[in-house]
């Protein structure tokens, strides 16, 4: 319907639709909005370029435009235009056949947002024959069929996107892309070495500096926002921007019932779904006597803003009085997604499960060895008189006699036992 009113004017009447795109795109600014916020600039983006390309469909600018400026993510986390992008470039390979930004872009919308990683390496390898294109073109052709998904490839893809983009509202786009891609790389590295410093020390490291002091990390990260990066609980966050976060509560489990281990939830919205693969490891707790995971790995997320997923853990009941007894739940690789979206979704994180012991000491005998004898503690079951537990504690070589107790001196409900030396240490268990 366009070419009839152009009036024979139809290259000029293309180059001022393609400025009104152009001002669309760069009046819009740098702030992301909601969906339907920017709903009305989407449309009429994909109307003009469409219009500008009709009446001149050898105008390759154009399509190099389409490529880098219409696709857009929203705050509430959805990704919108880039279907639209994706037609006016297949129409732009076609009709360009000589230009090999063209074909370039067409891949990176198939890999970066589609998850279509065939399609895009035939696209990048079919932009690497053409004259002029850069040699890491064919690179990307072989690299997107090998490592689709992988954050330092979606790091690579924008890069390059950056450096051949030529309106200088889609620069500015492409770069804070980048910037994002950037922080997750760091606070990936951050919660991995936090999961480290967990595993080594058994406890949370209260700060990224406390890392670096470890020897887990060998410097502070530079935050790309100009923000700085904080650590609480084992998960990294930045003060200068937020990202799709996973993580795993905090838990605690009673020690005779089938609990529960809760991922957190997401404050945006995944389009499509993901998987999230998980692995238990033992602490102080053992698989298969202390405990059985009844989830099967990976956990599926449809992708709703605000979903969580469970992880049974069934709690093997025992009578033994006991110390508390940990394991730990680390997340794993993401899947079934896209690769912008599997590189905005940080995983690794580690959670902490303890299994308290809910054993009351009733109808059990403490005995203490005398002086001369091993300095043995004894704990016997009342009615079976099977010896339930036993420490020597101040070695096997003390003989100095022991005086034994029972009693809650910790607090925490549950009695412990105490024994006190002839010279006046003691040791409480």
């Amino acid at each position: 319907m366009v070419r009839p009113f152009s009036f024979g004017l139809r290259s000029f009447v293309s180059d001022l639709m393609f400025l009104q795109a152009i001002q669309v795109h760069g009046g819009r600014g740098t702030k992301m909005v909601t969906a339907h916020e920017g709903a009305r600039d989407d449309r009429a983006m994909n109307r003009l370029l469409t219009y500008a390309t009709d009446l001149d469909p050898q105008f390759a600018g154009a399509y190099r435009f389409a490529g880098n400026a219409m696709p857009r993510q929203t705050l509430d986390g959805k990704l919108t235009n880039v279907l639209q992008a994706e037609a006016l470039l297949a129409k732009g390979a076609r009709e360009c056949p000589d230009d090999w930004h063209i074909p370039f872009t067409l891949g990176f919308i198939e890999s970066y947002f589609l998850a279509r990683f065939e399609a895009a390496g035939r696209n990048f390898a079919a932009a690497a024959r053409l004259p002029g294109a850069p040699k890491y073109v064919g690179l990307l052709a072989t690299r997107t069929l090998t490592q689709g998904g992988d954050l330092a490839f979606a790091e690579q893809l924008a890069t390059a996107m950056a450096e051949q983009a030529t309106e200088e509202s889609s620069q500015r786009e492409w770069e804070e892309r980048l910037l994002d891609l950037r922080m997750e790389r760091q606070l990936r590295e951050i919660e991995g070495a936090a999961a480290r410093y967990a595993a080594r020390t058994g406890q949370q490291a209260p700060s990224v500096a406390a890392l670096v002091k470890a020897g887990e990390l060998s410097d502070v990260p530079r935050e790309p926002h100009g923000g700085r990066y904080l650590l609480e609980g084992g998960e990294a966050r930045s003060t200068a921007k937020e990202s799709v976060r996973y993580g795993l509560t905090r838990v605690q489990l009673r020690g005779r019932a089938g609990q529960v281990v809760a991922t957190d939830g997401r404050q945006l919205l995944v389009q499509g779904g993901f998987t999230v693969a998980f692995s238990v490891a033992n602490g102080t707790a053992t698989a298969g006597s202390d405990y059985t995971v009844a989830t099967t790995s990976p956990l599926t997320f449809s992708g709703a803003a605000g979903e969580t997923k469970s992880i049974n853990v069934t709690i093997n009941g025992d009578t033994i009085v006991e110390a508390n007894e940990t394991f730990t739940v680390t997340l794993g690789a993401v899947g079934g997604t896209t690769a912008v979206q599997a590189a905005a979704i940080t995983t690794g994180a580690v959670g902490t499960g303890t299994i308290i012991n809910d054993d009351v000491a009733a109808g059990i005998v403490v005995v203490g060895r005398d002086q001369g004898s091993t300095g043995a503690v004894r704990v016997f079951s009342a009615t079976t008189h099977a010896t339930i537990w036993g420490v020597f504690p101040f070695g096997t070589n003390y003989r100095g006699g022991l005086r034994v107790a029972a009693g809650d001196v910790t607090g925490d409900g549950i009695p412990d036992i105490i024994a006190a030396a002839s010279n006046g240490r003691v040791r409480v268990y």
